[in-house]
């Protein structure tokens, strides 16, 4: 099951029917359908903008709320229906919460603290309930936390990626994790790979090591990255001044990854919005 994110304080749960892919052709024949929709008011909202949804099992997910520069915080939501499952509450638009950024904290050193901010992605785990945030602070750093059920706690684990705003990330079913910058002009290290926690807790205790690998992506603007789980394939979403389009990598981390040509998707002429003026683009793989 995935979730999908819109709105004011809006999450919609959707359920997708069994589906078709070719690799060659890909071709989608499934349709999405909403299971439920939280209310967006202060019922069972989150209260601002919900930019992300990590999900630990049915009905049981975290979800990210950032406005750019003003608020980035989580909120649990567990046993959740449309007006159930909230945990915690920061009130409702303008009557709530003002720039509150959650602090990340490190258990073993009070004094290594991190604020949430601008964090447009987070992804979970479910076998360890760990809680991953694509952050933007001034290391751009990739915050751990641990939801224990009912509470959101930090974990001594935070990662710095660099000097680069980042978007987005994933994990290969090893737990490496593929970082991929919100943006590329002039950088060689778009995506840079880095070990998972469970092969190098010092790096992640530490906050910093060189990464086992990185891309260089033609300069333009990415919002996403998706990756299988034996990380041989990547799925970047990219675009630029004329195309809008998903670009697949296959290689690994050992060899290196070049562009797969026979994979296309891509945005055309006619995919805009309400107006000719508003483009569409693939965002959030």
């Amino acid at each position: 099951m995935r979730f999908a994110t819109i709105s004011l304080a809006l999450i919609l749960t959707l359920s997708l029917s069994t589906s078709t892919f070719s690799q060659e052709q890909p071709q989608w024949t499934s349709k999405w359908y909403c299971v439920y929709a939280t209310y967006d008011d202060e019922t069972n909202g989150t209260g601002h903008n919900t930019a992300s949804v990590g999900v630990l099992k049915e009905n049981t997910f975290i979800a990210c709320v950032t406005t750019y520069n003003a608020r980035s915080f989580l909120v649990p939501y567990v046993n959740a229906d449309s007006a159930v499952g909230r945990l915690y509450y920061y009130g409702y638009g303008s009557s709530g919460i003002g720039n509150f950024f959650l602090p990340w904290t490190n258990p073993n050193d009070v004094f290594d603290e991190v604020l949430m901010r601008n964090a447009w992605f987070i992804l979970t785990t479910p076998k360890d309930s760990l809680i991953y945030v694509a952050n933007n602070d001034e290391r751009h750093s990739i915050l751990v936390f641990k939801f224990t059920g009912d509470t959101i706690l930090p974990t001594p684990y935070r990662l710095e990626t660099g000097d680069n705003i980042i978007f987005s990330f994933d994990l290969d079913v090893n737990g490496n994790i593929f970082v991929i910058n919100d943006s590329s002009y002039g950088k060689t290290d778009d995506i840079k790979i880095f070990p998972s926690i469970e092969s190098n807790k010092t790096a992640w205790e530490t906050h910093t090591i060189t990464p086992l690998n990185t891309i260089d992506l033609p300069d333009g603007v990415y919002k996403g990255i998706e990756v299988n789980n034996e990380g041989t394939w990547l799925f970047v979403s990219y675009s630029d001044t004329t195309q809008r389009k998903v670009v697949k990598y296959v290689g690994s981390i050992q060899t290196g990854y070049q562009i797969d040509t026979k994979f296309n998707f891509q945005l055309g002429e006619g995919d805009t919005g309400a107006t000719s003026v508003w483009k569409a683009s693939p965002i959030g793989l």
